[in-house]
């Protein structure tokens, strides 16, 4: 009798865990595009490595997302300027709060200037809004005029090759 009541209380559990009253945890890839406007505007993609959480028990909402990137890459491009940017995310937070510190090698292939622009904002599913401002650490006259210092972006974050598993709350 004790061994047929264990198999009914596992799958009670896995039942409630599972159910709208969860939290669904993603560990796994995410690729992101987006853009970011300075002096001009300039278009970012990359990936990362990380956590995405689905929240599927909000009245307000059918999906909201929480994530943590741990660990990506990203290029952008400045068209008008011919620069490009190397991004490194080392960590950052998507939702609520969106927030990160981001070392950035901004080069026209004749000059360089690495930059550290930590960044802040609001994460909507989705997609993150920050205001970010950069710390300029070679001051290279060059690119120093056509690098703003202030910078405001948009990213859409997309989780793929995700493992998931379930937390109850």
């Amino acid at each position: 009798m004790l061994f047929r009541k264990e198999p009914n209380q596992l799958n009670k559990v896995k039942n409630q865990i599972s159910s709208l009253n969860a939290d669904k945890i993603s560990n796994g890839n995410m690729i992101f595009a987006g853009a970011n406007f300075m002096k001009n505007g300039e278009f970012e993609i990359g990936f990362g490595n990380g956590f995405i959480t689905k929240q599927n028990h909000f009245n307000f909402s059918n999906f909201a997302l929480d994530g943590t990137t741990i660990l990506g890459l990203s290029y952008s491009k400045d068209f008008k300027n011919n620069i490009d940017g190397y991004k490194l995310h080392l960590f950052s937070f998507l939702k609520p709060i969106s927030c990160g510190i981001y070392p950035i090698l901004y080069t026209d292939y004749k000059n360089s200037d690495f930059i550290v622009r930590p960044e802040l904002g609001i994460g909507l599913n989705y997609f993150t809004f920050n205001c970010g401002y950069n710390i300029i650490c070679d001051k290279n006259k060059e690119l120093k005029n056509r690098i703003n210092t202030i910078c405001f972006s948009i990213r859409y974050y997309l989780p793929i090759n995700a493992r998931k598993f379930y937390t109850s709350k």
